[in-house]
């Protein structure tokens, strides 16, 4: 996965790093990824070593085309700590931003994600909790890519596992053991032409 992406500037980030006196590189490197993100500009790589990281993540408009690349989707995690969404994504603009390598756990939304020009690649996605009437439970998007990812254990009123409409294209992706109180245990389609391809998609009762 590393190997294949590379843009401008590289930012680091480690669970040892310092977000006060680290100053992103390799050797130097930051603590959180927001930490990273308040420094990257468009198209710079953030590469997230392997660990825990209890954020929130806000894709910052302006940042258009940064690459935030975990070292591995099973062992690098954003852990939502159950506030809000674990992961923001705003894809407005025409420029490609990519979410690479995470296990994405307990927030209340995993992802969610906007615009034709987000992709979310190689990332598990897990034991995320959307409460009330909610849809999207593991992901909500209204447009973009999610491509090789394992989205388990999620749980919303509707769309446990996703909540797709727009232009979305689901692919190569394994949805499974989700829950809902209502519509959708594994997958619900909104408004919009969104499009599933190629994914094993097993059907669970939909009662938690």
């Amino acid at each position: 996965i590393l190997s294949s992406i590379g843009f401008s500037q590289n930012w680091y980030v480690d669970p040892n790093g310092n977000d006060i006196t680290g100053g992103g590189s390799s050797e130097y490197p930051f603590a959180s990824i927001q930490a990273a993100f308040n420094f990257a500009n468009t198209n710079d790589n953030i590469y997230v070593s392997a660990g825990t990281y209890y954020e929130n993540i806000i894709w910052p408009e302006d940042k258009t085309g940064v690459q935030l690349i975990g070292e591995d989707e099973h062992i690098t995690i954003i852990d939502g700590n159950n506030w809000d969404k674990a992961v923001y994504l705003d894809g407005s603009n025409s420029v490609k931003t990519i979410l690479v390598g995470f296990s994405i756990t307990n927030g209340l939304i995993g992802v969610e994600m906007s615009g034709d020009s987000t992709k979310v690649q190689h990332c598990k996605i897990y034991n995320n909790n959307h409460p009330g009437d909610s849809c999207g439970g593991g992901v909500v998007a209204s447009g973009g890519i999610i491509d090789y990812c394992e989205v388990f254990g999620n749980h919303a009123r509707h769309g446990g596992g996703m909540y797709i409409s727009g232009s979305t294209i689901v692919q190569n992706c394994n949805i499974y053991s989700n829950t809902c109180c209502d519509n959708g245990s594994q997958l619900q389609c909104g408004n919009g032409s969104p499009k599933i391809s190629n994914c094993i998609i097993t059907a669970t009762t939909s009662q938690q």
